[in-house]
């Protein structure tokens, strides 16, 4: 069985959702830790706390490792992050707002998707097709394309810098 438990992640984060914006205290955790914790619950607590930190979820608010705190300090100092409450409410919160990134489409965009089909299609048939097609097609669907080409152009970014770090070698 694997040490990372989702069931218990998913305690530990609401947990601190439902304390938010103050830190957890262990009446949150009263379920599964008493005044006594035995050593693997404890581990269990640790590594998952340890996890959800790192996805920067939560924070405990601590200057010292979460090695080095006793596992009781840990539960009364936990706190929800931005990033945890959006991603719990599963609706990306006010990043999916903020993080917005606007794209503006410029006919130079399809003026490069002709020079595109110039350079590459071969049938001077299909070559004439194509560009005639394109300069048909409405706004939406030329925009469409268009974030489809970056869209795949940004998953060929890793063969592209492997290219360039050949070539300039």
């Amino acid at each position: 069985m694997s040490k990372f438990d989702r069931e218990l992640q998913f305690i530990i984060l609401n947990a601190a959702i439902d304390a938010y914006p103050y830190p957890t205290t262990i009446a949150n955790f009263s379920d599964y830790v008493t005044d006594q914790i035995d050593t693997e619950t404890e581990y269990k607590f640790r590594v998952n706390i340890a996890y959800l930190l790192e996805h920067g979820v939560i924070d405990i608010g601590l200057p010292r490792r979460i090695t080095s705190l006793s596992i009781f300090d840990i539960l009364e100092s936990i706190i929800a992050t931005k990033k945890g409450i959006d991603f719990m409410e599963n609706d990306g919160g006010l990043s999916a707002i903020l993080n917005v990134t606007t794209i503006k489409f410029h006919h130079d965009a399809i003026q490069e998707i002709a020079n595109l089909i110039e350079r590459t299609v071969q049938d001077p048939e299909d070559k004439q097709k194509f560009l005639t097609q394109l300069k048909q097609l409405p706004y939406e669907t030329t925009k469409h394309i268009s974030l489809e080409l970056v869209s795949k152009g940004l998953t060929q970014i890793p063969d592209v810098v492997r290219w360039l770090g050949t070539y300039l070698n």
